[in-house]
C-alpha cells in the first residue's frame, strides 16, 4: 500500500497544482503525518453502500482501533473499497467504544470530527 500511495502522490499532486480538483479520497492520500505514511482526514460523510478511498481510510482506521469482534471480522476480512455490512458493525462498534450517540453505523459530522481530532 505504501508503494501505491509513494507512486500516486506525485500525480495527485501534479493534478492539484493544474487546479484540477480532487476528490476527499485523494485528498486523504496526499496528507501525511512526520513519518510518511498517510495519515486520512475524512472530509465527507461516509454510510452503508458507498465506495471510495475513503472508505478503506475508514476500514483501517476501525481495524487499527480494534475495538471488539465486528473490527476483528474487518480485519479477518481485510479492506476494500465497499462500506458494507463488516464496516457497518465495525463502525458502531467503535462509537459504542467512544460515546457517540446514536451508534448507527453512519460516518457523519460527529464521528468525522471525533476522528479527526484523534
Amino acid at each position: 500500500m505504501t508503494s501505491l500511495i509513494a507512486e500516486l502522490r506525485p500525480l495527485l499532486q501534479q493534478a492539484e497544482t493544474q487546479g484540477i480538483s480532487l476528490p476527499p479520497s485523494a485528498e486523504a492520500y496526499l496528507a501525511t503525518g512526520s513519518s510518511g505514511a498517510p495519515t486520512a482526514v475524512f472530509t465527507r460523510n461516509l454510510s452503508f453502500g458507498m465506495t471510495g478511498g475513503d472508505v478503506q481510510e475508514l476500514q483501517q482506521f476501525l481495524i487499527g482501533e480494534n475495538t471488539g469482534p465486528a473490527a476483528q471480522k474487518l480485519k479477518a476480512h481485510g479492506t476494500t473499497w465497499n462500506f458494507a455490512t463488516l464496516t457497518l458493525n465495525a463502525l458502531v462498534e467503535f462509537q459504542k467504544k467512544a460515546g457517540i450517540n446514536p451508534a448507527s453505523g453512519f460516518f457523519g459530522p460527529i464521528t468525522r470530527a471525533y476522528v479527526n481530532a484523534l
